[in-house]
Parts: structure tokens; sequence; C-alpha cells
């Protein structure tokens, strides 16, 4: 029953001839130019307005008939691509942003640096084809200490020194008939900005859980991932709102740039709802401008023109959980 009632409700909505669209459709083979880029062939209808039920007129993706005959259930018009494609002739608009009508693509343009012997993390999207996606690396190479996961995308590792490689990752979708595409990146692995000034700083904080520590906040110690179980941690469990991680010095440091690690236990600590630094001027704290994005298991460096200041702030704003830091450096 279900199968007829879909088999009729499409043709109420598309499949005949009420449609001047779908007539010229019919009139003209099939040969409409989304039908055959997808199905690599014209697909005509039949004098009821069926999609022709033999093997090679079924949707090449899924293996579906929109047509007369089908394994299960009998003479629907099953939603697959094909079958949209026609139906389109009638004048309903598809929305073309959706992943079944757009082909494959690589989405990330560019890679942030990396900074040598720091933990790197960054993912390669892609969008369009037939998820899922397999990516590989068919031209130069990554950074030494950087691997890239072919099923998800991630780059990830800790690079061991400075300077810039450059190379070509190919994606394909699920559609073996698809053709690959590829992209080329180069990504540079910085020399981390020179000494890492936090480590001469005091480390006050707004809170401390008692079994954690703020001398965590700047020991020099990088972060294995950022549910670190083995080295010091900074957590404000259970306080929320508005946290604050300071580095203090004895006298002014030139600032350019800082980096800081997420910690998150995945249970009472979590990723910030949204951060900002901030520098003492002199007689009042003031906003460092940048981005400021947030992402688990890597460092987020954010460089801004050059302050001359004592005192450099982290400024963590929870969301439905505390927050903590594992690591903040600072450079000049």
């Amino acid at each position: 029953m279900h199968g007829l009632v879909m088999h009729e409700y499409g043709h109420a909505v598309a499949f005949h001839s009420g449609w001047a669209g779908m007539r010229s459709y019919v009139a003209g083979g099939g040969n409409d130019p989304d039908v055959v880029a997808s199905q690599g062939r014209a697909v005509p209808l039949d004098g009821s307005y069926h999609i022709p039920g033999d093997r090679p007129y079924w949707d090449r993706l899924s293996g579906q008939s929109g047509g007369w005959n089908h394994l299960f259930p009998t003479r629907r018009w099953m939603l697959t691509k094909l079958a949209l494609l026609v139906a389109e002739n009638a004048g309903w608009t598809l929305n073309r942003d959706l992943t079944p009508f757009l082909e494959a693509a690589i989405t990330t343009t560019s890679l942030p640096q990396a900074t040598p012997g720091s933990a790197y993390r960054q993912m390669l999207a892609a969008k369009g084809g037939v998820p899922f996606y397999d990516r590989q690396v068919t031209g130069g190479s990554l950074p030494a200490g950087l691997s890239l996961d072919r099923f998800t995308g991630a780059i990830t590792g800790t690079p061991r020194a400075a300077g810039a490689s450059t190379f070509t990752v190919q994606l394909r979708d699920y559609d073996r008939l698809s053709t690959p595409v590829s992209r080329t990146f180069t990504l540079t692995v910085g020399a981390g900005g020179g000494a890492n000034l936090a480590v001469s700083a005091t480390p006050p904080a707004s809170h401390t859980s008692a079994w954690e520590s703020v001398a965590a906040l700047n020991d020099g110690i990088d972060p294995p991932s950022s549910n670190d179980t083995v080295n010091r941690r900074w957590g404000t469990w259970p306080q929320t709102g508005t946290q604050r991680a300071e580095l203090t010095w004895p006298s002014a440091r030139t600032l350019r740039s800082a980096e800081v690690y997420f910690f998150d236990d995945g249970q009472g600590v979590r990723l910030p709802a949204s951060w900002k630094l901030q520098y003492w001027n002199g007689s009042a704290y003031a906003d460092v401008p940048g981005a400021y994005p947030i992402a688990l298991d890597r460092y987020i460096r954010v460089t801004f023109e050059a302050v001359s200041t004592t005192r450099l702030r982290v400024v963590l704003q929870s969301g439905a959980a505390s927050v903590g830091l594992l690591e903040v450096k600072a450079y000049a």
C-alpha cells in the first residue's frame, strides 16, 4: 500500500503530462544535461511517465528505481537523486547546496602555521559527492612529525623542526565512478616566536580547584591532549561564569603573540563558550584584538600588534561546565 501511495503521489507532483517541462523531457528522450551528468546516460520516460525499470536506468548511486519495476517496495517513486533530477523538469527547484547535488571538494583552502615541539591539529574539511571520504597525500610530504588521517581528514602530531612543506592531497568520495579532486597546501612550521616568556612569569588565577594547580599554566610542559591525566592542570570546577588566568612579570615585556591549550576532561571541565586575551596598559586591562578560535587537543595561537606590559591574562567565559587551561605561552 505504501508503495502504491508513493507511486501515485509521484505522478501527482511531477511525473505526468500536465507539466510542460516534463512533456519536453519526454519528447527529448530524457537527454537532460544534469541527468546525463549524474547517470552517465540519458534516462527517458515511457508513455506513462515512468522511468524504465531496466537496470541501466536504476539510480546509479543507490541502485534504486523510480519507475514501474523495482524489488521493494514495488512501483514506488523512490526519492533518489535521479528521480529528483528528472522531477526538476516539472518546475520544482532543488536546493543545489545540498550534498547530493555538489561535486566532491576539499573546502579547506589553507593551513595555519605550526610550532616546533607543539601539538598540532587541523582538519581538511570536505563536502559534496557521496560521503564517506578518503584523503591521501599524493605529492610532496607533510612536515616531519605530522600525519594525515585518511578517514577523518585530521592532520595531527608534533612537528619536529621549522620549515615549509608543500604537499598535495587527493580526495575521493564513496562513489567509485567519481573523479578524484586534489588541492595543494603549504604548511609552515615556524620557529615558535622565540623564547617562551611565560615561564618567567607568576601565574595567579581567579579560582583553582583544590586538586588542580595554578602552576600548570606556565610550567612549560606540552600536554599530550586536552584531557591530560599525567601532568598538572589548572581547572575551576565547580566555579562557572567568567574565569581568569594571568601571567605577571616583575618588569615590562614586549609581546606579539600568545598560545593557550584548553583543559577538557569531558566531565565537569569543558571548552569555554568564548575567551580572549587582555593586557595591563598601566592603569587598566585592555582587550587584545584578534580572532579567538576554540579547539581540543592543540595550541591556539593569537598574534597581535606589539604591546609592552607586565601582565597578560586569559579571560574565559564558561558554557554549561567549568573551564580550565593546561598551558599558556607568550612570545616577543
